[in-house]
């Protein structure tokens, strides 16, 4: 590429040629056709802020969204994770409960009476949800003694017990019949029907010198049920028996011993037996938060409504629709009423612009009674076509060589009308010297033959030079302001005149 020389740069100055460069591509890759529109123009900025304004909105929705889901499942983690603590406290403490009962010597050596009033004793002191506490000799299953006047049954066998036994650590499922309490740590059992109550059991070995028996506490799970908090409106929390798949405890009694929707294995969630998470129901529309009740086999479900759950998220979803509704209304009102009212104005200028340029000036610029910049635009272009059709009727009274015109009274400010002002003075006072050089010729005629046929001449060509100087004037007062008068003339005045006009 050739060096620019120096000159042309001292003039571009500080310009970035690259900047330019890159503007000149720009333009022409813009089609003509918008270029030239301004409507078009304007329609593209809207259109353009309106797709910014949907990006901006759907990208911070995005945002929030995720921020809004996260959180909520954290809420419901953390719940479902409180909960199973407070249920395994609950069970925790019914099972020592019994424990200590089963180790309490007055029951160990069987003195008489003792176990039906300690039993009775300790009924009338625990919370509500425990509904009896039964003795039951292991070897016939049989409850010996209760805290209840009517337990309902006396045999035990008889209840179909699932039996669920910790032995170091390994929480292994039994039938009653097939469970030896004599070395398991803890027992409990899957919730089963007893007197009309959903109920568990948690027993508790007691070792006779000469046999064995079991102290058994029997706790509602309907009670267990109402002490689960709603973090959210239309919540609930279910606890499932991961083995068998089956409901245990809920709010819901129909629930209650039925399978667990597909079964637990079949919902979706990570590694039940070691592991919390949180998943989604579509086909329920709810959120779940799962969790595993401590030292037991049994799985904490905190269900919640898609809707509850998620009701900021669409709270959020539904104002940034009505903000992007309000910026669409906002763009179609600017487009009908700014954009379409100054493109009609600005179009309507553009046509009498053209035409005071084709030397029109008797056309009528319409006042619309705006005062902004536009109407300001309108304004100076009825003085142009005010000062163009003055300066036009000066020419024209100037070709015909009506010096007394009262258009030439009016003011035309700037060059134009300076050299309007020469020129007519200038011609005025020639024709007045053309008119006195006659009559002196006139005068001279018998003493100056020579000198008055020069005069003649010479009058003879300021005439002609006159009249063709009237002649460029008269075209340009009829608006071809392109007419030049030849300055190339052996007169000086008219020289003034042609250089003036």
């Amino acid at each position: 590429m050739p060096s620019i020389p120096h000159r042309i740069r001292d003039r571009l100055g500080g310009y970035d040629l690259t900047s330019l460069s890159v503007t000149r591509r720009l333009r022409q890759a813009v089609p003509d056709r918008l270029r030239r529109s301004y409507v078009a123009k304007f329609g593209l900025v809207i259109l353009a802020v309106l797709m910014l304004t949907i990006a901006s909105a759907s990208f911070f929705y995005i945002g929030i969204s995720d921020e809004i889901t996260d959180n909520t499942h954290d809420q419901l983690a953390y719940t479902a994770d409180v909960e199973s603590q407070e249920l395994h406290t609950q069970l925790d403490s019914h099972q020592q409960l019994a424990e200590r009962i089963a180790a309490d010597d007055r029951i160990v050596d069987r003195q008489g009476m003792e176990i039906g009033a300690r039993l009775s004793i300790e009924g009338a002191q625990t919370p509500r949800e425990v509904v009896g506490i039964h003795y039951v000799d292991l070897e016939t299953d049989r409850i010996i003694q209760s805290s209840e006047r009517d337990p309902g049954t006396d045999d035990l066998s008889a209840l179909d017990l699932r039996v669920h036994a910790t032995d170091g650590g390994t929480i292994t499922e039994h039938d009653y019949d097939d469970v030896d309490l004599t070395h398991l740590e803890t027992t409990y059992t899957d919730t089963f029907e007893h007197n009309g109550q959903n109920v568990i059991a948690l027993l508790s070995h007691v070792d006779h010198s000469d046999d064995d028996g079991a102290i058994v506490i029997v706790v509602s799970a309907d009670l267990l049920a109402e002490r689960f908090h709603e973090p959210l409106e239309g919540s609930y929390t279910e606890v499932v028996d991961t083995s068998a798949d089956d409901v245990m405890i809920s709010p819901n009694e129909e629930s209650i011993l039925a399978p667990y929707r597909d079964g637990v294995d079949q919902q979706g969630f990570d590694d039940i037996q070691h592991d919390a998470g949180t998943a989604e129901f579509d086909d329920t529309d709810e959120v779940v938060a799962y969790t595993v009740v401590p030292n037991t086999d049994w799985m904490l479900v905190t269900h919640a409504p898609q809707s509850s759950a998620y009701a900021l998220a669409d709270n959020v979803a539904n104002s940034l629709i009505a903000l992007i509704a309000v910026a669409i209304a906002g763009f179609l009102v600017i487009g009908a009423t700014i954009g379409r009212s100054t493109a009609n104005a600005l179009g309507a200028l553009a046509d009498n612009a053209t035409a005071l340029s084709n030397g029109r000036t008797d056309i009528e610029i319409e006042d619309s009674g705006r005062i902004d910049e536009v109407g300001q635009v309108r304004d100076s272009f009825d003085d142009i076509r005010a000062y163009l059709e003055t300066a036009t009727a000066q020419s024209d009274a100037i070709a015909r060589q009506e010096f007394d015109d009262p258009v030439l009274d009016q003011d035309v400010p700037g060059t134009l009308g300076n050299s309007l002002e020469a020129m007519g003075s200038d011609l005025e006072s020639y024709i007045d010297d053309v008119e006195d050089a006659k009559a002196e010729a006139e005068r001279s005629q018998a003493a100056a033959a020579e000198a008055r046929h020069e005069a003649e001449e010479l009058a003879e060509r300021l005439e002609q030079k006159a009249t063709e100087f009237g002649r460029v004037m008269g075209i340009a007062a009829d608006g071809d302001l392109t007419q030049r008068l030849d300055d190339d003339v052996d007169n000086e005045a008219l020289a003034e005149i042609a250089a003036a006009f």
